[in-house]
């Protein structure tokens, strides 16, 4: 059986993301555990500011440092998920499906955790730092394109004709 056009796009799409994803942040990673004050400062000499004291104090801070390693760790399991998943959809394999499933219920309770986290614990630290926000989003597309692609992933990956695929797929292979 031909793999489904949702399959292909929805597996391309994966594979780029959650490769784009790793391949950043595995190395800005490395740097934060090695010296994140250092990349820090690159990062605001990049954008032509300076690093803020309050931050460097902050980076200074071991529960710091370890709940911002903690924070950039989890987010690239699940983009590893992602690409993996992605992979083993464009091979029909079922496990694929399931792990795109999976990466899309991890993304959005991890986006909750975000939420939650940004009120309850940065914004008390911003306040007493007296650090700014970052600017919300502008107006323009209501819906952000990353919860469209995992709209996209809840509504095909479900499809009876999808899952059926799957299985053909596994049978011809000798998988069962």
């Amino acid at each position: 059986m031909q793999r489904p056009a949702s399959v292909t796009i929805i597996g391309a799409v994966g594979v780029i993301w959650g490769g784009l994803v790793l391949l950043l942040g595995i190395p800005l990673l490395i740097g934060l555990i090695i010296n994140p004050t250092a990349l820090a400062e690159r990062i605001a000499a990049s954008a032509g500011t300076e690093l803020p004291a309050e931050f460097r104090g902050l980076l200074q801070s071991p529960w710091q440092r370890l709940s911002i390693v903690v924070a950039n760790l989890i987010p690239l399991g699940i983009h590893g998920v992602l690409l993996v998943g992605a992979w083993k959809l464009l091979a029909m394999q079922e496990r694929g499906r399931r792990l795109m499933l999976f990466f899309a219920v991890a993304y959005i309770v991890w986006q909750g955790v975000n939420f939650v986290a940004d009120r309850v614990i940065y914004e008390p630290i911003r306040q007493q730092h007296q650090i700014q926000p970052t600017k919300e989003r502008k107006a323009g597309i209501p819906i952000p394109i990353d919860y469209l692609y995992l709209l996209s992933i809840f509504y095909f990956l479900t499809r009876p004709a999808i899952k059926q695929a799957m299985v053909d797929s596994n049978i011809n292979r000798g998988f069962r």
